[in-house]
């Protein structure tokens, strides 16, 4: 099972660095409490959280509060807090596809 083994690898990376770990990713957007409260990251992004993790890295980098962009998952007073709503990237330009080999 694959939490289990994230869960050992963020217990591993917390015991080597004091680096702010985020969740995130399709599993984390269907059940987001219920796998925070089990992984035990800093901050987790339910939805589509491309630009929501950039927000993110910005507010952290210069330390300022991120608890209130949407998708946020968070710990407070013991208690798993899930913003109200997803967040949605809003990118407009689809992936550049190749064809072929590099």
């Amino acid at each position: 099972m694959v939490l289990p083994f994230s869960k050992t690898v963020i217990d591993k990376v917390r015991a080597l660095t004091s680096a702010t770990i985020v969740c995130g990713g399709p599993a984390f957007s269907i059940l987001p409490k219920a796998i925070f409260a089990y992984m035990e990251p800093d901050f987790g992004l339910a939805g589509d959280a491309a630009e929501a993790f950039v927000q993110l890295a910005d507010r952290l980098e210069a330390d300022l509060p991120c608890h209130d962009l949407p998708g946020m998952v968070y710990r407070q007073h013991g208690e798993v807090i899930v913003n109200g709503g997803r967040c949605a990237s809003a990118f407009t330009t689809p992936p550049a596809w190749r064809t072929g080999h590099a």
